[in-house]
């Protein structure tokens, strides 16, 4: 099988939540991509004929989307708002508000309008209930004027899960032919405790939680499965053939389609063939161990009901070992062909179907098999398959030469990829696409009627973000739009606040179109300076948030818009890490790192005067990656589902908690943790704490009264109280920890270790949320500083000249840089050795030796050293060689060019490269 990846193309999106018929699985159409081919590929569109356009912005937390036909969008939010954007709207309406359980990745979490939607109005709901702990899938009817009947409810399925520890619900709804209605569900184990990333498979009494035999290895289970039923008239549903498990099956419930799944993430149906796909979150696991493989993120393709292994494989049907959590004692590998589920707390068949392996994988680090998928974090999400219709008349459907083709993309990565299908399925080409409008996290994406893709962006990270938003992606065979651009300088401020608003580099790919310009603010302001002009100004002299909205037209009628928040009456705090704030300094791994956080804040004061008031108010999160220097600093704080600040965390910082509560002390009320310590064996408590949150109380932890809080929502409340409850997640080594200083033992940062951790990068975040100010609202500020190791693999380069990645054991980290001839290079982006100026390189050459010249930016650049190595005897007879380097001051870093030279090896290599560092000269 002939596989081809695309590596360059443009504009990749820039910077929640895994004796039976199996036929199907035994073609080699299924089987995981091997021996790929990286030859030249197709070209499936012209990349500047897409075109963005931002529907809606501003949504809180979106998960799903479906789209009627005629154009009508229905999506949901997690907190349990079904909202509609009618076509030409420019604000889409609350239909529907559900009370659901919004802690541990709970909530509103899947849509779909039901097949026959446009008569009978029916759509379909997936969402964690209040009063029952799992997950609902009804169906709800809309009434005439649109809304949501409550009164409507048909609870078709509903199965039981535990809330006792986080996370795993997945949560996608998607129809396919005959009116089957596939349903994803997650595995509901806790990724955590000691699995350590790896298989969690944990049978210790009482740790039910911590296993996922008990669920997605459960033929009796509906967790961590894909189900597939079909919905009846008149309420309930039957089975449809062809599922894993037979009506009247003692070896497993009926409804399973899939199992063996942790977190499947974002189904989709082919609706041309009836074949489902899905993205599988993995676990997080950064390296092999005698416990089984590293994590991987799967994209897979089913085509008929089968097990896809978790939590015994993952990927390629990589095997986990059995694993006694007891006595730490390492089993035998699982075995694909006959899994054996031997957990205590197994209610289903002990022997499991044949495991199948992944479609698509990959791990935090580069993928051998997928390299065009880059490194980082991993939340794998699988999009819609295009068909393109001949028939359709219309200016915006996607071209002809990607009919067949499946998008799928990366939450946490973010990247975006077609994959090209032939007529049987099988996967030609993965390509990059074009996005043409920034992108910061798509969640769920679906094609409209008119061709055009639609996608809900959830926004920066995972919590409630400003930038949530709706966006439509065209492609535009004749006319196309302009493309609108908006600068704002600034965006916030104290009133009377002037604004200066520029879209003059707003542009046309038409290059003949003028350019006209349309300027609306909500609410409505005098903006007789801006008019139609490119650029102007306006004074805001009142407190509040107003939204502008830019509308770009050419002379042909297209147009674009862009909008832009204001917050007026506060400032956005700033937030400096003054311990080191260089880019690119050098850490050790057994030597302790400083962190001191710094605020200023217009309103709130600075925290050098202050620090009492900013102590228990900012928040900081370490994060290691054992991975190369990333190009922007976010994409170093991409490790999985665990990344970014919680919804709680955003909550409670916008709100008045953190005035008279702390996490570990008391302030004025008790703290968080003991808060949950009192009441972590009282199953009623989370309840009467939301009641007395909203209603306030007086006498429970002493005399002095808790304020009413009438304003928020009994599901606002609930995600907040269950934060505070849930002390061991806050204790987690990637959660977000308070104070304005702290000691980093980096070893005991997650996934680093002295011994393991030969390179690496890790990534300290900090957020402060002001208070806001009257008639305006609160905003958070934030920063980014990293570190990276003072040993760097040459694996890790940014960019190069010649030479290949070669695999030994005897080299660090089992790779190195071979095939080195005379004038090839290798560039590492952002290094700052301040006064580490002993640079040591670890190389082998048999018979030549040479010199590595360190020069600044590029082969051409300034000469910073020089290095001259002798022979070592073999290829893979490593010696170390040093050379000292000037000393570097400021706060700029380098760009390190290393150029090998040896002008007598002729067209032949002449040496390995393994790794280098920096260290402290002993003389200084």
């Amino acid at each position: 099988m002939k596989f081809t990846v695309i590596q360059s193309v443009a504009s990749v999106i820039a910077g929640c939540l895994p004796a039976i018929t199996l036929l199907c699985f035994q073609s080699p159409m299924n089987a995981p991509a091997e021996n790929i081919d990286f030859s030249d590929a197709t070209t499936l569109w012209q990349e500047d004929r897409f075109s963005g356009e931002t529907l809606e912005f501003g949504l809180t937390r979106p998960m799903e989307l479906d789209v009627a036909s005629n154009g009508t969008i229905y999506f949901i939010e997690l907190d349990g708002n079904l909202r509609r954007l009618l076509p030409g709207a420019t604000k889409s309406e609350i239909i529907g508000t559900l009370k659901v359980f919004t802690a541990q990745e709970s909530g509103l979490i899947g849509l779909a309008l039901d097949p026959d939607f446009d008569s009978n109005r029916r759509l379909y709901l997936q969402y964690s209930p209040v009063e029952y702990s799992g997950q609902h899938i009804s169906r709800f009817e809309l009434n005439s004027d649109g809304a949501l009947d409550m009164d409507s409810e048909e609870i078709i399925l509903k199965f039981e899960e535990q809330r006792d520890e986080c996370c795993h619900h997945a949560g996608s709804l998607e129809f396919g032919p005959e009116g089957n209605l596939f349903i994803a569900t997650g595995d509901n184990t806790h990724p955590g405790g000691d699995s350590g990333g790896y298989a969690p498979i944990d049978e210790r009494e009482g740790r039910h939680a911590y296993d996922a035999q008990d669920s997605a290895a459960n033929t009796m289970d509906l967790r961590g499965k894909i189900l597939r039923i079909r919905p009846l008239e008149d309420g309930g549903y039957s089975i449809p053939e062809g599922n894993l498990f037979p009506p009247g099956s003692q070896k497993g419930r009926p409804e399973i389609y899939v199992m063996g799944c942790r977190n499947p993430w974002r189904i989709q149906i082919d609706p041309a063939t009836g074949f489902l796909y899905w993205g599988e979150v993995g676990p997080d696991a950064g390296g092999e161990g005698p416990r089984g493989p590293r994590g991987y993120d799967e994209v897979n393709q089913a085509r008929a009901a089968g097990n896809f292994g978790w939590p015994f494989f993952v990927g390629a049907n990589f095997a986990y070992a059995d694993y006694d959590y007891e006595t730490k004692a390492v089993g035998p590998l699982y075995d694909a062909s006959r899994p054996e589920n031997r957990s205590p707390t197994n209610t289903g068949a002990r022997f499991l179907p044949p495991a199948q392996p992944a479609w698509i994988y990959y791990p935090y680090a580069d993928s051998k098999e997928f390299p065009v998928l880059g490194s980082g974090g991993r939340t794998a999400c699988a999009g819609p398959v295009f068909h393109f219709k001949n028939n359709l008349d219309s200016a915006v459907q996607f071209p002809k030469t990607m009919d067949r083709c499946l998008l799928f993309y990366d939450w946490q990565r973010t990247f975006f990829m077609v994959a090209e299908l032939d007529e049987n399925s099988d996967i030609q080409n993965i390509t990059p696409f074009p996005t043409p409008i920034p992108l910061k996290r798509p969640i769920d994406m679906v094609f409209g009627p008119d061709g055009s893709l639609l996608v809900l962006d959830y926004g920066a990270t995972w919590g409630v973000n400003e930038d949530a938003k709706l966006v439509k992606i065209n492609y535009f065979s004749g006319n196309r739009p302009p493309i609108a651009k908006l600068d704002i300088q600034p965006s916030d401020g104290s009133a009377p606040l002037l604004v200066h608003f520029d879209a003059s580099n707003s542009t046309d790919p038409d290059l003949d179109d003028q350019l006209t310009y349309l300027w609306q603010f909500t609410p409505d302001t005098d903006s007789d300076d801006l008019k139609e002009q490119a650029k102007g100004q306006v004074t805001f002299t009142e407190p509040g948030e107003y939204q502008a909205l830019l509308t770009v037209s050419d002379s042909n009628g297209a147009s674009d818009k862009a909008y832009a928040r204001i917050v007026v009456g506060n400032t956005r705090p700033t937030l400096r890490i003054d311990t080191p704030a260089v880019t690119g300094n050098l850490m050790d791994f057994n030597q302790p790192l400083r962190i001191n956080i710094n605020v200023e804040d217009q309103e709130d004061g600075s925290s050098e005067l202050s620090v009492d008031f900013f102590q228990n108010r900012v928040f900081s999160r370490v994060v290691y990656q054992d991975a190369k220097y990333p190009d922007v600093p976010e994409a170093a704080l991409n490790q999985g589902h665990l990344s970014g600040a919680s919804a709680a965390l955003a909550l409670i910082q916008n709100s008045d908690c953190l005035n008279c509560h702390a996490i570990d002390k008391r302030v004025i009320g008790p703290g968080f943790n003991e808060i949950a310590d009192r009441y972590k064996d009282d199953s009623e408590a989370l309840n009467q704490a939301v009641a007395r949150v909203i209603a306030g109380s007086t006498g429970v932890w002493g005399e002095l009264p808790m304020l009413p809080h009438e304003s928020l929502s009994q599901e606002t409340v609930q995600t907040m109280v269950n934060w505070i409850f849930d002390r061991e997640s806050r204790e987690d080594k990637h959660s977000w920890k308070p104070g304005l200083s702290s000691l980093v033992d980096v070893r005991k940062v997650s996934g680093s270790s002295a011994s393991e951790a030969l390179n690496g990068i890790l990534a300290v975040e900090t957020r402060y949320t002001d208070l806001g100010a009257p008639s305006a609202p609160p905003l958070t500020g934030s920063s980014i500083s990293l570190w990276r190791s003072n040993r760097i693999q040459a694996e890790d380069f940014n960019s190069k000249e010649g030479t290949q990645i070669l695999s030994s054991d005897t080299a660090e980290g089992g790779k190195f840089i071979g095939d080195i001839q005379n004038g090839r290079y290798l560039v590492f982006n952002q290094i700052h050795w301040g006064n580490r100026t002993q640079f040591t390189v670890r190389v082998a050459s048999p018979n030549a030796g040479g010199v590595i010249e360190l020069r600044e930016g590029n082969p051409q650049g300034q000469l910073l050293g020089q290095l001259e190595f002798e022979p070592t005897g073999d290829w893979q007879e490593w010696r170390e060689n040093s050379v000292t380097l000037p000393h570097l001051e400021g706060e700029v870093p380098v760009t390190l060019c290393l150029v090998f030279k040896n002008p007598k090896s002729g067209n032949g290599g002449f040496m390995n490269l393994d790794s280098f560092r920096f260290e402290e000269c002993s003389s200084r």
